[in-house]
């Protein structure tokens, strides 16, 4: 029991980041066999983390590096996790990493709350239990929020630089909080509301890099409409022209046959009045 109780609390940070992930990404093309793939990814991630962990422990330490080390492991454990994405999901290393940092962000302002409303490790059991019913609530809400925006379509109208600022706000954010509370060696209720303070502007960052690539992508497809109305407007105009001109030439034509059509009729009418002309009596003949 207490081998499983260390391997889930080695692997709890990692477990909530996979739900966080798979909300963020729930749009995103999958692979086949999904179901199967997600297990064997996330069991290996969580042993390899066991494994790192259990290293981690070998390290002396001290009551100011403490925290400093296990900002390095959540570091650590944020790369698993990102790295083990594109196993299920049809991502490259980009959409990746944006998708990773969305999930931290997630993940950590959910732990922050909880942490500094009850604080850590009292309610027994039923602690860890909160832990994801809030995780799993806040997941839910923030994904009527922004979440659903994230798609295939709109991670590749971000730009390179906002994906790399992203990951960047997720380590720095990391780095100095706990380093912050290694050097005053505690974690309190201000140092929780201080990094829930911190992942939410991540979350507002990503909400607004999210809004504008949506954006993009929209005006992309008006634009293409537009295109695509001026074509088919500039193809009707050339019809009609066409036919104008097709109209004009038949009409030029029956004009130049004209003057000949009508020589020719006068000159039937002519013949066929001499024919007739000479099968009528004469004046003289009549006066006999």
């Amino acid at each position: 029991m207490k081998f499983i109780f260390d391997f889930y609390m080695c692997g709890r940070f990692l477990l909530e980041m996979f739900i966080a992930e798979f909300a963020a990404a729930a749009r995103m093309p999958r692979r086949k066999k999904f179901p199967l793939l997600v297990v064997l990814a996330v069991s290996g991630a969580l042993f390899a983390n066991y494994g790192i962990a259990l290293a981690f422990m070998s390290i002396p330490r001290s009551g100011a590096a403490d925290i400093a080390i296990d900002a390095i492991h959540y570091i650590l454990q944020f790369a698993m996790t990102v790295a083990v994405l594109p196993a299920y999901f049809k991502m490259n290393a980009l959409k990746c990493l944006f998708v990773g940092a969305v999930a931290w962000f997630v993940q950590h302002s959910a732990f922050d709350f909880v942490s500094a409303v009850w604080g850590m490790g009292r309610g027994g059991a039923w602690a860890h239990v909160r832990v994801f019913l809030i995780l799993a609530v806040y997941t839910a809400l923030l994904w009527g929020l922004f979440l659903r925006k994230i798609t295939d379509e709109t991670l590749d109208k971000i730009p390179l630089i906002r994906i790399v600022f992203t990951v960047v706000i997720v380590v720095a954010v990391c780095v100095v909080i706990n380093l912050c509370a290694a050097y005053y060696r505690v974690t309190n209720t201000v140092f929780y509301l201080s990094d829930l303070a911190s992942n939410v502007i991540g979350l507002i960052y990503t909400s607004y890099v999210l809004s504008l690539s949506t954006m993009k992508s929209e005006n992309e497809k008006i634009e293409s409409m537009l295109r695509q109305s001026v074509s088919q407007y500039n193809s009707a105009k050339a019809n009609a022209e066409l036919i104008n001109i097709k109209c004009h030439d038949m009409y030029g034509s029956r004009g130049g046959l004209a003057p000949v059509i009508t020589i020719i009729v006068m000159m039937t009418i002519g013949i066929v009045a001499g024919i007739v002309g000479c099968f009528l009596p004469s004046e003289e003949k009549r006066g006999e």
